[in-house]
């Protein structure tokens, strides 16, 4: 969006939840036009309107025809009953790091060791479940979870 010369208080204003993110959980098959509508719709665009075209032309070559937008889009886990939630992957990299430093930096393990060390996480893993439900341990708490779900007025808008 910088690329195309829109400033960082309008980047700011699209990516405010509820506007560009709409683009995520509505159907697939609307996004290229009335998902976009829609979108252009919620943010100010007088005076760059040519910058957002700019945008616009990129993100549809870019990110309708590159990348499949099933790559991007929940919409069919919503419908289909799937829980979305939480679909950030920073946890689990969190937890990636940590367990390949049990290995130590650089180090391939064999088979073996690496069993070893994979056995004796899960193990720590099952004995704090067991913690968690002879209440020994309480469970870490989470983030609260967000009710995603196509906004009426986007159901509304033509």
């Amino acid at each position: 969006m910088l690329d195309q010369g829109l400033t960082r208080d309008q980047v700011k204003d699209a990516m405010t939840p509820g506007k560009l993110d709409i683009l995520t959980i509505i159907p697939a098959d609307e996004i290229n036009d009335k998902g976009i509508r829609y979108v252009r719709s919620l943010i100010n665009e007088e005076g760059t309107k040519g910058k957002w075209d700019q945008f616009w032309r990129y993100f549809r070559k870019t990110w309708m025809g590159r990348f499949d937008s099933s790559l991007w889009n929940v919409n069919s886990m919503m419908v289909g009953g799937l829980d979305i939630t939480n679909r950030t992957n920073n946890p689990l990299e969190k937890y990636n790091r940590d367990f390949g430093e049990k290995f130590g930096r650089g180090v391939h393990p064999s088979l073996l060791a690496f069993m070893e060390i994979a056995k004796a996480e899960a193990l720590g893993y099952m004995n704090r479940i067991q913690d968690i439900k002879l209440v020994i341990q309480t469970a870490p708490r989470h983030a609260e979870a967000v009710v995603t779900q196509v906004p009426d007025d986007y159901t509304n808008f033509m």
